[in-house]
């Protein structure tokens, strides 16, 4: 004999299911929503722009793909800081340019193998490990 479906099991799975992309699509609207206030204004407090730059994958355009892949998100936070697509693509330039100086002109630390900042204190921001 087949086994037998359990349907209860089934509308359990198929309701938390449903739940779930409920939520997702409440957080999808709600970003979509900031992103057309903040759209309107003119200029921008810093929270202003991490908030917008919040809703990409990883919080900043700077880790975004670049402009040949399609992401809703990246530009849409474009569009509302009003940066060119043009300026996008000479700061991803300039982020490359400065990692190609990092590596040249930064020493592998021999305790982690990582390379490091010359003078921590006049690096801004920190190493992620």
């Amino acid at each position: 004999m087949a086994e037998r479906i359990d349907f209860d099991a089934a509308t359990k799975e198929l309701k938390a299911r449903a739940e779930e992309d409920r939520k997702h699509a409440e957080e999808t609207i709600r970003k979509i929503e900031m992103l057309k206030e903040l759209e309107g204004k003119n200029e921008f407090t810093e929270a202003d722009i991490k908030q917008v730059m919040s809703v990409t994958c990883f919080g900043s355009p700077a880790y975004c793909c670049g402009l040949e892949k399609g992401c809703f998100w990246r530009n849409s936070v474009l569009q509302v800081l009003r940066i060119s697509k043009g300026e996008y693509r000479m700061l991803k330039d300039e982020f490359t340019e400065a990692i190609v100086n990092f590596v040249k002109k930064s020493p592998v630390d021999e305790m982690d193998g990582y390379r490091t900042i010359k003078n921590p204190d006049t690096h801004v921001g920190g190493r992620a490990n």
